[in-house]
């Protein structure tokens, strides 16, 4: 749990290419993190492994993965129906979730200090806990019908936040 967690200085990482799993909170506070390319053996991601990975522009996944997968940098499962992370400095203050995705995972936003807007389809059942947590620029959410479960401090922090509009 945590193995580099705010590791301040760490800027890149190399995983090995018989790596499986990165444990949950594996490089939570690495602000300074530019890349971490993500191997094909990479079978697990557990919870929060990149937030408040400031620095992080955008995920690289080796195309020969068969568990994970980017959309415009964005990780998300191969099957494209969980949101595991956004890159906190990937251009632009808005984002829209994909359709199809049903579950945004536990701290995929967490501490992402530029998003002021992310757009969520009617397609997602479930936000995991601390979501949104520390995303200061954030000012409203709107959430479609479909959200059944809304996790522990999914919003904590986020100190912009001024309209919330629940299903």
């Amino acid at each position: 749990r945590g193995t580099f967690g705010d590791c301040d200085s760490l800027t890149s990482v190399t995983l090995p290419a018989s790596l499986t799993t990165i444990g949950d909170g594996a490089f939570s506070g690495c602000v300074s993190l530019m890349s971490i390319p993500l191997p094909a053996s990479l079978t697990s991601i557990e919870d929060g492994v990149f937030s408040g990975c400031s620095s992080l522009s955008a995920f690289v996944v080796s195309p020969d993965n068969p568990i994970f997968y980017t959309v415009d940098g964005v990780l998300l499962t191969k099957d494209k129906t969980r949101l595991i992370a956004y890159p906190c400095s990937k251009p632009g203050d808005t984002y829209t979730v994909p359709d199809g995705v049903t579950s945004i995972g536990a701290a995929a936003f967490f501490g992402c200090l530029n998003l002021t807007s992310v757009t969520i389809p009617a397609s997602v059942t479930s936000i995991g806990n601390e979501a949104f947590s520390r995303s200061s620029a954030l000012t409203s959410v709107t959430l479609p019908d479909s959200v059944k479960s809304i996790g522990d401090k999914a919003f904590y922090g986020c100190s912009n936040l001024n309209s919330v509009t629940l299903p």
